[in-house]
């Protein structure tokens, strides 16, 4: 009986372990011959409308905070095209109509601009604003043009804010601060800033001029441009000879 018992068992264990193998090779053959029947992919989560509608587009949005520290380094490119001459270079006093105008500067004083101009100096005067992304990564290159023209009494570099200063006075002077500008800053009134701006309905800012010894304009440069400090140097170098 006992060894009735242990091949009834034996029988037994052997039994299921061919079923088993058996419904396996089953179930691979049924995968074999259904494979849209396998799960579907998980698709990776998607944000909810709302959340997208928060995301700024790449170029569109505005430009957070930047400091100095992460600015310092130029756009790369293959080599920075030359400064070209002016051929009829306008007088400015012909773009502001021979109106003048009141600067407010930042250290409180006030300057006229026919007082900025036609002095034999180049004058670089770039226009721009605290919240603007572009200017911000400009302002980097300016502090470092005011650097390499340090002592030369022939060149002056100022930046002039389109804000109101009787509401962003301490605003832009804790900016100021906080990028090491080294250059005069001022505010522009805003007759003045659409004179210089022209017929360009946008009104875009950053704009520089430079603006040669006898007080015409030798350059305008709408927004920022790749490699902005070694253009302006130049352009300012050929000022300097003519």
């Amino acid at each position: 009986m006992q060894q009735f018992y242990f091949s009834t068992r034996y029988i037994t264990v052997m039994f299921l372990l061919i079923y088993t193998l058996w419904l396996l090779g089953c179930q691979q053959q049924s995968a074999a011959n259904n494979p849209t029947s396998t799960m579907p992919a998980v698709e990776s989560p998607r944000p909810s409308p709302a959340v997208a509608a928060a995301i700024p587009a790449p170029e569109a949005a505005s430009v957070p905070a930047i400091t100095p520290a992460n600015t310092a380094a130029p756009i790369p490119v293959a080599a920075p095209a030359a400064a070209p001459a002016v051929a009829n270079p306008t007088k400015v006093t012909d773009l502001t109509q021979g109106k003048d105008f009141d600067l407010a500067m930042l250290d409180s004083s006030n300057v006229k601009l026919s007082k900025l101009l036609g002095r034999r100096k180049v004058l670089v005067i770039n226009f721009w604003a605290t919240w603007c992304g572009p200017c911000r990564r400009e302002i980097p290159d300016l502090v470092a043009l005011q650097k390499a023209y340090q002592g030369n009494k022939d060149v002056e570099i100022i930046g002039l804010t389109i804000e109101d200063p009787a509401q962003f006075r301490e605003a832009v002077k804790a900016f100021s601060k906080q990028f090491e500008i080294n250059y005069k800053i001022g505010f522009s009134p805003v007759p003045m800033f659409m004179a210089f701006n022209g017929t360009d309905p946008r009104g875009p800012i950053p704009q520089t001029f430079i603006i040669g010894k006898d007080g015409k304009l030798l350059e305008h440069i709408k927004g920022m441009r790749p490699a902005f400090k070694d253009y302006i140097q130049q352009a300012v170098d050929l000022a300097l000879k003519s």
